[in-house]
């Protein structure tokens, strides 16, 4: 009996906690199409994200898999995270077989954080960010977009 109520509760915590990131879900969705209104016509966003997206796919059928590249994102992605909750990373350790991190508390953000957080998406943005800010990239948008959708691509697979 003691065990069947536990699972109740376990399952009233999961429903509460759903529906409590509702109002999150919302405004990342608002978010969304605020960004990609504001990204400009179809030539600049839609074509070239999806243009380096389909390279990246292009890439990971015809290419050998640069495992070593997606593992060094994995496990410093949960650094970065580690690092962002106020732990220390203790050990760290990357091969094209695998890789770990040693850290000094962990928390479900940190060890979901590669799923939710798009480690070379975000570095080619803060990348692109820099380029624009010192050399006045943002002519060149569209290779922007390009470099986001293949980096994502590379994210999602």
């Amino acid at each position: 009996m003691a065990k069947r109520s536990a699972s109740a509760l376990h399952a009233f915590g999961r429903v509460m906690l759903g529906l409590a990131l509702l109002p999150w879900c919302f405004g990342a969705t608002w978010a969304l199409v605020a960004v990609i209104r504001a990204a400009g016509p179809s030539a600049t966003f839609w074509v070239a994200t999806f243009g380096g997206a389909a390279s990246w796919v292009a890439v990971f059928f015809l290419l050998p898999k640069p495992l070593w590249l997606y593992v060094v994102g994995h496990e410093l992605t949960h650094a970065i995270w580690t690092w962002l909750c106020g732990g220390r990373v203790k050990s760290f350790r990357v091969t094209s077989k695998g890789g770990s991190v040693t850290v000094s508390k962990s928390n479900p953000l940190v060890v979901l954080a590669p799923y939710f957080f798009p480690f070379y998406a975000v570095l080619w943005a803060l990348f692109w960010g820099v380029g624009t800010w010192l050399g006045h990239w943002d002519r060149f948008l569209p290779w922007f977009h390009f470099g986001l959708g293949f980096t994502y691509a590379f994210h999602i697979t």
